[in-house]
């Protein structure tokens, strides 16, 4: 059972792309990790997730 999925996701802050056609599939019962250095996108991807940012 999927709980969250995202198919062809992009974000930008001006120019400087930050999330490029982004797909991804969280299942019931899997685990994942962001992992990423600073200003890559990692809370802007949770931004989209919440509703916060528009993609």
């Amino acid at each position: 059972m999927t709980l969250l999925k995202f198919t062809d996701v992009s974000l930008a802050f001006g120019t400087t792309p930050l999330l490029d056609k982004v797909s991804w599939q969280i299942g019931r019962g899997e685990r994942v990790c962001v992992i990423g250095r600073n200003g890559t996108g990692k809370s802007s991807l949770f931004k989209v997730v919440k509703g916060e940012q528009q993609a």
